[in-house]
């Protein structure tokens, strides 16, 4: 198990993992993964679990470090019911507790706020950028990798069509409180 390819890239530094049907067949590898990693994963044609460990130039995710996660309206996730994006330290791969107790951001997320076009602008940084923005907390000085739940996904996303936005790193100057340009009030 542990020599099994256990990754498929997506594009824009996301992968997943495996894709997980209702049924094996006879696929006793990915049904021992499952059982050993994964144990209550839901079939993919219910939810698919993407994951960035890297920004777009392929560093791994610091919390040292300022990222803007951006997807435009074209690029945010198609799904039937709702996804979240999930935050884990890199070095227990749990929840990285945070001044706002927030964990996971996703289209459920009360006070979203989207731009005038319909996209969506997420933060990722250990400091509050201020009013005005969507932010998921990171640590302040570990590395972190983050899950994107796709709940229903539509077929963009089973076929491996869709095209994933990259996490990108904010320049140093724009770093902390400054990582983007507040949106306006809804």
């Amino acid at each position: 198990m542990r020599e099994a390819s256990v990754q498929a890239e997506l594009g824009g530094g996301w992968t997943t993992a495996l894709k997980v049907s209702h049924h094996y067949g006879t696929d006793f590898l990915t049904r021992a993964r499952i059982a050993r990693n994964w144990i209550g994963t839901l079939g993919v044609e219910e939810a698919m679990y993407i994951m960035a460990e890297v920004d777009a130039d392929n560093l791994p995710l610091d919390g040292r470090q300022s990222y803007v996660l951006h997807f435009t309206p074209e690029s945010l996730p198609k799904v039937g019911s709702f996804w979240s994006l999930t935050l884990y330290g890199r070095s227990d791969c749990m929840l990285v507790a945070n001044p706002i107790d927030r964990h996971s951001i996703g289209d459920r997320t009360r006070g979203l706020v989207y731009e005038p076009d319909g996209g969506l602008r997420i933060v990722l940084q250990a400091s509050d950028p201020g009013v005005g923005h969507n932010w998921l907390p990171t640590p302040e000085n570990d590395g972190f990798y983050l899950v994107l739940r796709l709940y229903q996904p539509a077929a963009e996303h089973l076929e491996g069509r869709f095209s994933y936005p990259p996490v990108r790193r904010q320049p140093s100057a724009m770093n902390a409180a400054a990582a983007a340009v507040p949106l306006p009030a809804p």
